[in-house]
């Protein structure tokens, strides 16, 4: 794919926005409608280092885990998830064409707020785990919940993105794992992902959760390189830091909250119904100075 290709008719291709694990995500025109839209491929091209192009059976998952996004955008239309626009191929590379959320990821919001005012992560926080619950409540879990993947529209609506890994919670779904990394991105990983449990249940996706809240309210990760240990062995066997009321702008509540989302064992974790409970007190009221 090439700046200036038109992808079935309709979609002028522009600049290329980012390119990660086997896909590239491009700027397009819609020449419909004039509007501006985002277009994931699927590429030799665009395969890191770790996967062997020329392998089919690798051409092969990669291609049926890309339709399996394709399927669950379509599933899951709606607020808080972009919409899934046109599914096609050009030049036998397949391309989603999906809603371009005007905004900024998270990943650049907590960069210009270390850390956001309390009422705002709340307010995040709570989309989010809104979000969640529609998946999860969908049958899936997300696998690769982390800053990057959570886009702030100007509207001040949240939106999960990126279901490339995605993974139903059906033991007899298909998986196709084998020949990629261990799904999911260091830092937001939960334990059991790590360890190689292959069923891991919408419990993972609060994990992953749980570092990010404890992000918003320190602007740091839960766990950081050490000579001895990586990050993924941190999270896979080490406590992790507890927030401090003391010290951070929480109550007990939320301290105990953060805490219990990055339990190792997924059964220990709170339900995302709790987290809704404990992060909702945090929400601005009526007459409240702005954050």
């Amino acid at each position: 794919m090439r700046p200036g290709d038109v992808l079935f008719e309709r979609f002028r291709i522009g600049a290329s926005l980012k390119t990660g694990g086997m896909a590239r995500v491009w700027l397009a025109e819609d020449l419909h409608s004039g509007e501006t839209v985002a277009v994931k491929a699927l590429g030799r091209d665009y395969w890191s280092s770790g996967y062997d192009v020329d392998d089919r059976s690798v051409r092969s998952e990669a291609l049926k885990r890309f339709e399996r996004e394709r399927d669950l955008l379509d599933k899951f239309a709606g607020h808080g998830i972009p919409r899934l626009l046109d599914y096609g191929f050009l030049r036998r590379d397949p391309c989603l064409v999906m809603e371009l959320i005007q905004g900024k990821n998270l990943r650049d919001f907590l960069s210009l707020h270390q850390p956001p005012p309390m009422v705002a992560a709340a307010a995040i926080g709570v989309q989010i785990l809104e979000i969640l619950d529609r998946i999860h409540k969908g049958g899936v879990v997300h696998r690769d919940l982390k800053p990057q993947n959570v886009v702030l529209a100007n509207s001040g609506v949240v939106h999960l993105i990126d279901f490339g890994i995605a993974l139903p919670t059906d033991p007899q779904a298909t998986r196709y794992t084998r020949y990629g990394h261990t799904p999911g991105s260091t830092g937001y990983m939960a334990p059991e992902i790590i360890r190689g449990v292959k069923n891991p249940t919408p419990a993972a996706d609060l994990y992953g959760f749980g570092c990010m809240l404890y992000e918003f309210v320190t602007a740091k990760q839960v766990f950081g390189e050490l000579d001895d240990r990586s990050i993924e062995d941190q999270h896979r066997s080490d406590l992790p830091p507890r927030l401090d009321p003391a010290r951070h702008p929480v109550g007990a509540d939320l301290a105990d909250l953060t805490w219990g989302l990055l339990q190792k064992e997924a059964t220990s974790r709170p339900s995302l119904a709790d987290g809704l409970e404990v992060l909702r007190r945090y929400l601005p009221r009526l007459g409240d100075p702005a954050p």
